[in-house]
Protein backbone atom coordinates (compact mmCIF):
# COMPACT_ATOMS: atom_id res chain seq x y z
CA UNK A 1 0.00 0.00 0.00
CA UNK A 2 1.39 3.42 -0.98
CA UNK A 3 1.99 6.03 1.73
CA UNK A 4 -0.62 8.39 0.26
CA UNK A 5 -3.27 5.67 0.13
CA UNK A 6 -2.43 4.60 3.69
CA UNK A 7 -2.75 8.20 4.91
CA UNK A 8 -6.10 8.50 3.16
CA UNK A 9 -7.42 5.31 4.78
CA UNK A 10 -6.09 6.39 8.17
CA UNK A 11 -8.02 9.63 7.77
CA UNK A 12 -11.19 7.84 6.69
CA UNK A 13 -11.32 5.41 9.61
CA UNK A 14 -10.33 8.20 11.99
CA UNK A 15 -13.31 10.27 10.86
CA UNK A 16 -15.60 7.25 11.13
CA UNK A 17 -14.56 6.59 14.73
CA UNK A 18 -14.61 10.29 15.56
CA UNK A 19 -18.21 10.86 14.48
CA UNK A 20 -19.25 7.71 16.35
CA UNK A 21 -17.57 8.95 19.52
CA UNK A 22 -18.91 12.49 19.31
CA UNK A 23 -22.35 10.94 19.72
CA UNK A 24 -21.07 8.97 22.71
CA UNK A 25 -19.47 12.12 24.15
CA UNK A 26 -22.76 14.00 23.90
CA UNK A 27 -24.43 11.50 26.23
CA UNK A 28 -21.85 11.22 29.04
CA UNK A 29 -22.19 14.66 30.71
CA UNK A 30 -26.00 14.54 30.44
CA UNK A 31 -26.99 11.02 31.42
CA UNK A 32 -26.61 11.14 35.25
CA UNK A 33 -28.67 14.32 35.62
CA UNK A 34 -31.02 13.24 32.79
CA UNK A 35 -31.70 9.97 34.64
CA UNK A 36 -32.56 11.93 37.78
CA UNK A 37 -35.44 13.53 35.83
CA UNK A 38 -36.92 10.02 35.78
CA UNK A 39 -36.26 9.52 39.52
CA UNK A 40 -33.30 7.17 39.08
CA UNK A 41 -31.42 6.43 42.31
CA UNK A 42 -27.65 5.97 42.66
CA UNK A 43 -27.82 2.19 42.23
CA UNK A 44 -30.10 2.53 39.18
CA UNK A 45 -27.72 5.10 37.72
CA UNK A 46 -24.81 2.70 38.17
CA UNK A 47 -26.73 -0.07 36.43
CA UNK A 48 -27.78 2.30 33.64
CA UNK A 49 -24.17 3.29 33.00
CA UNK A 50 -23.05 -0.34 33.26
CA UNK A 51 -25.68 -1.70 30.84
CA UNK A 52 -24.08 0.01 27.85
CA UNK A 53 -20.69 -1.49 28.67
CA UNK A 54 -22.17 -4.87 29.55
CA UNK A 55 -23.41 -5.18 26.00
CA UNK A 56 -20.00 -4.09 24.72
CA UNK A 57 -18.41 -6.80 26.86
CA UNK A 58 -20.59 -9.48 25.29
CA UNK A 59 -20.53 -8.25 21.70
CA UNK A 60 -17.01 -6.82 21.16
CA UNK A 61 -15.40 -10.26 20.64
CA UNK A 62 -18.31 -11.33 18.44
CA UNK A 63 -18.03 -8.25 16.22
CA UNK A 64 -14.23 -8.44 16.18
CA UNK A 65 -14.31 -12.10 15.21
CA UNK A 66 -17.08 -11.52 12.70
CA UNK A 67 -14.99 -8.76 11.11
CA UNK A 68 -12.08 -11.25 10.80
CA UNK A 69 -14.43 -13.41 8.73
CA UNK A 70 -16.54 -11.01 6.63
CA UNK A 71 -14.40 -7.86 6.64
CA UNK A 72 -14.41 -4.68 8.71
CA UNK A 73 -16.72 -2.48 6.63
CA UNK A 74 -20.00 -4.47 6.94
CA UNK A 75 -19.61 -4.71 10.72
CA UNK A 76 -18.99 -0.97 11.04
CA UNK A 77 -21.99 -0.18 8.86
CA UNK A 78 -24.49 -2.32 10.77
CA UNK A 79 -23.32 -1.12 14.17
CA UNK A 80 -23.57 2.57 13.22
CA UNK A 81 -27.16 2.08 12.06
CA UNK A 82 -27.80 0.55 15.48
CA UNK A 83 -26.55 3.77 17.08
CA UNK A 84 -29.06 5.77 15.04
CA UNK A 85 -31.87 3.72 16.59
CA UNK A 86 -30.39 3.93 20.11
CA UNK A 87 -30.04 7.72 20.13
CA UNK A 88 -33.53 8.08 18.69
CA UNK A 89 -34.96 6.10 21.60
CA UNK A 90 -32.93 8.19 24.06
CA UNK A 91 -34.16 11.45 22.53
CA UNK A 92 -37.78 10.32 22.70
CA UNK A 93 -37.60 8.80 26.19
CA UNK A 94 -40.59 9.44 28.46
CA UNK A 95 -39.76 7.00 31.27
CA UNK A 96 -36.76 5.30 32.87
CA UNK A 97 -37.23 1.96 31.08
CA UNK A 98 -36.68 3.74 27.75
CA UNK A 99 -33.30 4.95 28.97
CA UNK A 100 -32.39 1.36 29.76
CA UNK A 101 -33.52 0.25 26.29
CA UNK A 102 -31.49 2.98 24.62
CA UNK A 103 -28.39 2.06 26.62
CA UNK A 104 -28.84 -1.60 25.70
CA UNK A 105 -29.00 -0.78 21.98
CA UNK A 106 -26.11 1.68 22.08
CA UNK A 107 -23.96 -0.82 23.96
CA UNK A 108 -24.43 -3.49 21.31
CA UNK A 109 -23.73 -0.98 18.54
CA UNK A 110 -20.71 0.61 20.23
CA UNK A 111 -18.96 -2.77 20.40
CA UNK A 112 -17.57 -1.77 16.98
CA UNK A 113 -14.49 -0.03 18.44
CA UNK A 114 -12.49 -3.26 18.33
CA UNK A 115 -13.39 -3.55 14.65
CA UNK A 116 -12.14 0.00 14.03
CA UNK A 117 -8.90 -0.84 15.86
CA UNK A 118 -8.52 -3.97 13.73
CA UNK A 119 -9.12 -1.84 10.61
CA UNK A 120 -6.31 0.48 11.71
CA UNK A 121 -4.01 -2.48 12.39
CA UNK A 122 -4.80 -3.90 8.91
CA UNK A 123 -3.43 -0.81 7.17
CA UNK A 124 -0.50 -0.06 9.52
CA UNK A 125 2.91 -1.79 9.79
CA UNK A 126 3.52 -3.36 13.21
CA UNK A 127 6.30 -0.94 14.11
CA UNK A 128 3.99 2.07 13.53
CA UNK A 129 0.91 0.80 15.35
CA UNK A 130 1.54 2.89 18.47
CA UNK A 131 0.82 5.99 16.42
CA UNK A 132 -2.18 4.33 14.76
CA UNK A 133 -3.70 3.27 18.08
CA UNK A 134 -2.94 6.77 19.30
CA UNK A 135 -5.14 8.08 16.48
CA UNK A 136 -8.02 5.94 17.76
CA UNK A 137 -7.31 7.34 21.21
CA UNK A 138 -7.28 10.84 19.78
CA UNK A 139 -10.69 10.19 18.24
CA UNK A 140 -11.88 9.37 21.75
CA UNK A 141 -10.31 12.60 22.93
CA UNK A 142 -11.83 14.77 20.23
CA UNK A 143 -15.16 13.02 20.72
CA UNK A 144 -14.92 13.99 24.38
CA UNK A 145 -14.15 17.57 23.34
CA UNK A 146 -16.88 18.08 20.77
CA UNK A 147 -19.51 15.80 22.35
CA UNK A 148 -19.64 17.53 25.75
CA UNK A 149 -19.31 20.90 24.04
CA UNK A 150 -22.39 20.12 21.96
CA UNK A 151 -24.20 19.04 25.12
CA UNK A 152 -23.25 22.25 26.92
CA UNK A 153 -24.31 24.51 24.04
CA UNK A 154 -27.52 22.76 22.96
CA UNK A 155 -29.04 21.51 26.22
CA UNK A 156 -30.39 25.00 26.86
CA UNK A 157 -32.79 24.51 23.95
CA UNK A 158 -34.23 21.40 25.60
CA UNK A 159 -32.83 18.31 27.28
CA UNK A 160 -33.68 16.16 24.22
CA UNK A 161 -31.89 18.41 21.69
CA UNK A 162 -28.34 17.07 22.23
CA UNK A 163 -29.60 13.53 21.66
CA UNK A 164 -31.21 14.60 18.38
CA UNK A 165 -27.84 15.99 17.32
CA UNK A 166 -26.36 12.55 18.07
CA UNK A 167 -29.00 10.97 15.82
CA UNK A 168 -28.05 13.31 12.97
CA UNK A 169 -24.33 12.61 13.39
CA UNK A 170 -24.90 8.85 13.35
CA UNK A 171 -26.96 9.13 10.16
CA UNK A 172 -24.11 11.08 8.56
CA UNK A 173 -21.64 8.43 9.72
CA UNK A 174 -23.71 5.62 8.20
CA UNK A 175 -23.68 7.42 4.86
CA UNK A 176 -19.97 8.08 5.17
CA UNK A 177 -19.11 4.41 5.70
CA UNK A 178 -21.48 3.30 2.95
CA UNK A 179 -20.03 5.58 0.27
CA UNK A 180 -16.47 6.50 1.30
CA UNK A 181 -14.80 3.89 3.51
CA UNK A 182 -13.01 1.07 1.61
CA UNK A 183 -12.59 -2.44 2.99
CA UNK A 184 -9.24 -3.00 4.74
CA UNK A 185 -9.21 -6.81 5.00
CA UNK A 186 -9.03 -8.55 1.60
CA UNK A 187 -10.69 -11.97 1.26
CA UNK A 188 -7.30 -13.70 1.13
CA UNK A 189 -6.50 -12.57 4.69
CA UNK A 190 -9.87 -13.38 6.22
CA UNK A 191 -10.12 -16.18 8.74
CA UNK A 192 -11.93 -19.21 7.27
CA UNK A 193 -13.78 -21.96 9.09
CA UNK A 194 -14.97 -19.82 11.98
CA UNK A 195 -17.57 -22.33 13.11
CA UNK A 196 -20.31 -21.31 15.50
CA UNK A 197 -20.08 -17.74 16.76
CA UNK A 198 -20.31 -17.24 20.52
CA UNK A 199 -20.71 -14.03 22.47
CA UNK A 200 -18.79 -15.49 25.43
CA UNK A 201 -15.37 -13.79 25.16
CA UNK A 202 -13.32 -16.30 27.15
CA UNK A 203 -13.89 -18.82 24.35
CA UNK A 204 -11.84 -16.60 22.06
CA UNK A 205 -8.60 -17.21 24.00
CA UNK A 206 -8.36 -20.57 22.26
CA UNK A 207 -8.48 -18.89 18.83
CA UNK A 208 -5.82 -16.19 18.94
CA UNK A 209 -3.19 -18.19 17.10
CA UNK A 210 0.51 -18.11 18.02
CA UNK A 211 0.18 -16.07 21.23
CA UNK A 212 1.24 -16.76 24.82
CA UNK A 213 -2.31 -17.03 26.17
CA UNK A 214 -1.22 -16.88 29.81
CA UNK A 215 0.60 -13.59 29.23
CA UNK A 216 -2.33 -12.25 27.22
CA UNK A 217 -4.71 -13.16 30.05
CA UNK A 218 -2.58 -11.16 32.49
CA UNK A 219 -2.57 -8.20 30.10
CA UNK A 220 -6.36 -8.43 29.84
CA UNK A 221 -6.56 -8.39 33.65
CA UNK A 222 -4.49 -5.20 33.82
CA UNK A 223 -6.73 -3.54 31.26
CA UNK A 224 -9.84 -4.65 33.16
CA UNK A 225 -8.59 -3.20 36.47
CA UNK A 226 -7.51 0.08 34.91
CA UNK A 227 -10.81 0.61 33.13
CA UNK A 228 -12.77 -0.42 36.24
CA UNK A 229 -11.08 2.36 38.22
CA UNK A 230 -11.48 5.03 35.53
CA UNK A 231 -15.09 4.18 34.68
CA UNK A 232 -16.04 4.18 38.33
CA UNK A 233 -14.72 7.72 38.60
CA UNK A 234 -16.47 8.94 35.44
CA UNK A 235 -19.78 7.45 36.61
CA UNK A 236 -19.81 9.55 39.76
CA UNK A 237 -17.97 12.61 38.37
CA UNK A 238 -21.03 14.55 37.19
CA UNK A 239 -22.86 13.98 40.49
CA UNK A 240 -19.61 14.68 42.39
CA UNK A 241 -19.24 18.13 40.83
CA UNK A 242 -22.98 18.75 41.10
CA UNK A 243 -23.19 17.95 44.82
CA UNK A 244 -19.92 19.59 45.86
CA UNK A 245 -19.81 22.63 43.56
CA UNK A 246 -23.32 22.93 42.12
CA UNK A 247 -22.18 22.23 38.54
CA UNK A 248 -24.89 21.66 35.92
CA UNK A 249 -24.71 20.41 32.31
CA UNK A 250 -22.74 23.37 30.93
CA UNK A 251 -20.00 23.38 33.60
CA UNK A 252 -19.61 19.61 33.44
CA UNK A 253 -19.47 19.89 29.67
CA UNK A 254 -16.45 22.17 29.97
CA UNK A 255 -14.69 19.79 32.38
CA UNK A 256 -15.21 16.88 30.01
CA UNK A 257 -13.97 19.13 27.22
CA UNK A 258 -10.74 19.60 29.19
CA UNK A 259 -10.40 15.81 29.52
CA UNK A 260 -10.85 15.50 25.76
CA UNK A 261 -8.25 18.15 24.95
CA UNK A 262 -5.68 16.33 27.07
CA UNK A 263 -6.54 13.08 25.31
CA UNK A 264 -6.01 14.69 21.90
CA UNK A 265 -2.64 16.18 22.86
CA UNK A 266 -1.28 12.99 24.41
CA UNK A 267 -2.84 10.26 22.28
CA UNK A 268 -3.01 12.12 19.00
CA UNK A 269 0.53 13.44 18.85
CA UNK A 270 2.73 13.14 21.92
CA UNK A 271 2.51 9.37 22.38
CA UNK A 272 3.59 8.53 18.83
CA UNK A 273 6.75 10.63 19.32
CA UNK A 274 7.60 9.30 22.77
CA UNK A 275 6.70 5.61 22.41
CA UNK A 276 9.52 4.63 19.98
CA UNK A 277 12.05 5.96 22.51
CA UNK A 278 10.41 4.92 25.79
CA UNK A 279 8.27 1.93 24.83
CA UNK A 280 4.56 1.23 25.23
CA UNK A 281 5.06 -0.74 28.47
CA UNK A 282 6.79 2.10 30.34
CA UNK A 283 4.20 4.62 29.15
CA UNK A 284 1.39 2.33 30.35
CA UNK A 285 3.05 1.90 33.76
CA UNK A 286 3.52 5.66 34.16
CA UNK A 287 -0.12 6.29 33.29
CA UNK A 288 -1.31 3.61 35.73
CA UNK A 289 0.68 5.15 38.59
CA UNK A 290 -0.64 8.65 37.88
CA UNK A 291 -4.21 7.36 37.80
CA UNK A 292 -3.82 5.42 41.06
CA UNK A 293 -2.36 8.34 43.02
CA UNK A 294 -4.86 10.89 41.71
CA UNK A 295 -8.00 8.84 42.34
CA UNK A 296 -6.86 8.13 45.89
CA UNK A 297 -6.42 11.87 46.59
CA UNK A 298 -9.59 13.11 44.86
CA UNK A 299 -11.90 12.85 47.92
CA UNK A 300 -10.01 15.81 49.40
CA UNK A 301 -11.04 18.07 46.51
CA UNK A 302 -12.08 21.23 48.32
CA UNK A 303 -11.90 23.97 45.68
CA UNK A 304 -12.00 24.54 41.94
CA UNK A 305 -8.20 24.64 41.64
CA UNK A 306 -7.85 21.12 43.04
CA UNK A 307 -10.80 19.92 40.94
CA UNK A 308 -9.16 21.12 37.73
CA UNK A 309 -5.75 19.76 38.77
CA UNK A 310 -7.14 16.32 39.58
CA UNK A 311 -9.16 16.31 36.34
CA UNK A 312 -5.98 17.03 34.35
CA UNK A 313 -4.03 14.28 36.14
CA UNK A 314 -6.76 11.65 35.72
CA UNK A 315 -7.05 12.49 32.02
CA UNK A 316 -3.25 12.34 31.61
CA UNK A 317 -2.93 8.96 33.31
CA UNK A 318 -5.78 7.42 31.35
CA UNK A 319 -4.51 8.87 28.05
CA UNK A 320 -1.15 7.21 28.60
CA UNK A 321 -2.20 3.79 29.81
CA UNK A 322 -5.11 2.76 27.58
CA UNK A 323 -3.61 3.24 24.08
CA UNK A 324 -0.29 1.82 25.29
CA UNK A 325 -1.94 -1.40 26.47
CA UNK A 326 -3.80 -1.69 23.15
CA UNK A 327 -0.51 -1.19 21.31
CA UNK A 328 1.07 -4.05 23.27
CA UNK A 329 -1.94 -6.25 22.47
CA UNK A 330 -1.86 -5.46 18.74
CA UNK A 331 1.82 -6.37 18.51
CA UNK A 332 1.41 -9.86 19.96
CA UNK A 333 -1.41 -10.80 17.54
CA UNK A 334 -0.96 -12.29 14.10
CA UNK A 335 -2.72 -10.71 11.10
CA UNK A 336 -5.59 -13.21 11.17
CA UNK A 337 -6.29 -12.59 14.88
CA UNK A 338 -6.12 -8.80 15.17
CA UNK A 339 -9.88 -8.44 15.45
CA UNK A 340 -10.12 -11.29 17.96
CA UNK A 341 -7.32 -10.07 20.27
CA UNK A 342 -8.43 -6.45 20.19
CA UNK A 343 -11.99 -7.64 20.69
CA UNK A 344 -10.83 -9.40 23.85
CA UNK A 345 -9.16 -6.19 25.01
CA UNK A 346 -12.33 -4.23 24.31
CA UNK A 347 -14.37 -6.83 26.19
CA UNK A 348 -12.12 -6.71 29.24
CA UNK A 349 -12.50 -2.93 29.19
CA UNK A 350 -16.25 -3.24 28.80
CA UNK A 351 -16.39 -5.63 31.77
CA UNK A 352 -14.52 -2.99 33.76
CA UNK A 353 -17.12 -0.43 32.70
CA UNK A 354 -19.76 -2.76 34.14
CA UNK A 355 -18.09 -3.40 37.48
CA UNK A 356 -16.86 0.16 38.06
CA UNK A 357 -20.22 1.96 37.66
CA UNK A 358 -22.22 -0.67 39.59
CA UNK A 359 -19.85 -0.67 42.58
CA UNK A 360 -19.38 3.10 42.63
CA UNK A 361 -23.11 3.70 42.18
CA UNK A 362 -23.78 1.49 45.20
CA UNK A 363 -21.13 3.30 47.27
CA UNK A 364 -22.39 6.80 46.44
CA UNK A 365 -25.01 6.62 49.18
CA UNK A 366 -22.28 6.26 51.82
CA UNK A 367 -21.38 9.31 53.94
CA UNK A 368 -17.89 8.04 54.79
CA UNK A 369 -15.04 10.47 54.12
CA UNK A 370 -14.60 14.22 53.66
CA UNK A 371 -17.54 14.69 51.28
CA UNK A 372 -19.92 13.24 48.68
CA UNK A 373 -18.46 10.32 46.74
CA UNK A 374 -15.38 9.84 48.94
CA UNK A 375 -15.78 6.11 49.56
CA UNK A 376 -16.50 5.44 45.87
CA UNK A 377 -13.37 7.38 44.85
CA UNK A 378 -11.23 5.53 47.38
CA UNK A 379 -12.54 2.26 45.97
CA UNK A 380 -11.63 3.39 42.43
CA UNK A 381 -8.20 4.44 43.66
CA UNK A 382 -7.64 1.05 45.29
CA UNK A 383 -8.49 -0.75 42.05
CA UNK A 384 -6.11 1.57 40.16
CA UNK A 385 -3.34 0.63 42.59
CA UNK A 386 -4.00 -3.06 41.85
CA UNK A 387 -3.83 -2.31 38.10
CA UNK A 388 -0.44 -0.60 38.49
CA UNK A 389 0.93 -3.49 40.58
CA UNK A 390 -0.39 -6.09 38.11
CA UNK A 391 1.19 -4.19 35.21
CA UNK A 392 4.51 -3.92 37.05
CA UNK A 393 4.42 -7.70 37.64
CA UNK A 394 4.48 -8.31 33.87
CA UNK A 395 8.03 -6.98 33.87
CA UNK A 396 7.82 -5.50 30.37
CA UNK A 397 6.39 -6.35 26.93
CA UNK A 398 5.56 -9.92 25.92
CA UNK A 399 8.64 -12.17 26.10
CA UNK A 400 8.98 -12.53 22.33
CA UNK A 401 8.99 -8.71 21.94
CA UNK A 402 11.95 -8.13 24.31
Amino acid sequence: MSKSKARTQHGLIFLTVLVDLIGFGIVIPLLPLYAEHFNAGFVELGILMALHSGMQFLFSPLLGRWSDKVGRRPVLMISIVGNVIAYSVLAGASSLWMLFLARFLSGVSSANISTAQAYMADITPREKRAGAMGMIGAAFGIGFVLGPLISATTSGFGIHVPFLVAVGLSLFNACWVAFKLPESLPPAKRKPGMGKLSILPHHRLAEVGDVDRGWLLRLLSVYFLNVTAFSGMTTLFVLFTNRRFGFEEAQNGWLFTLVGVIGVVIQGGMIRRIEPKVGAYKLALLGAIILAVTLTLMPWTSNWTLLILFTILVATGNSLVQPSLNTIASRIACDQSQGTVLGLMASSGSLGRVVGPVVCGWLLSSNVGPGFGSLALWCAGGVAVLAALALASLGGPAPHQR
